[in-house]
């Protein structure tokens, strides 16, 4: 994968730089706050450890603003179960002009916002130390949750 530049909520960094020396786990939404994404990552959240403990860093994105994005971690938080005051484990990508969405060819011709441009699908990349894509999961929007079976079973 290209070392490309990330807007997140705990800053600006390439992605070579967060997931140096790791393998990675990369998940895409389409938006902040729905019912599916806020329950997925809620689940991300609770799993953290056990992720870490496989050596494997996390990063979520959707097209939504960091401002969106810090709102929906608070979200998130009470969904999990973390306290208010609590460090939230893993960065949150904001990829409003879509070029990181374009890259990784997640966006949907069938799913467009109110400006008429793509939105993208549903997805979750495993990165090698490498940075080679090891595993690439699309699914849609009606399925929820069980992505995450197939990973944790993984090794």
């Amino acid at each position: 994968m290209a070392d490309v530049s990330l807007k997140t909520t705990t800053g600006d960094f390439g992605v070579h730089e967060y997931f140096r020396g790791s393998w990675g786990l990369l998940v895409c939404y389409v938006n902040d706050f729905s019912a599916v994404c806020t329950d997925e990552l809620s689940r991300l959240v609770k799993d953290f450890h056990e992720f870490e403990s496989r050596g494997i860093k996390m990063l979520a994105m959707s097209c939504d603003s960091i401002d969106s994005h810090i709102k929906w971690i608070e979200d998130i938080k009470k969904v999990s179960g973390m306290k208010f005051d609590e460090e939230f484990p893993f960065p949150i990508v904001s990829d409003r002009n879509r070029m990181i969405s374009l890259y990784l060819n997640v966006l949907n011709a069938k799913c467009i916002d109110e400006d008429g441009i793509p939105l993208p699908c549903r997805a979750a990349f495993v990165l090698a130390p490498d940075m080679t894509i090891q595993l690439i999961h699309f699914y849609p929007e009606n399925i929820g949750l069980k992505f995450l079976e197939p990973l944790m079973h993984y090794s």
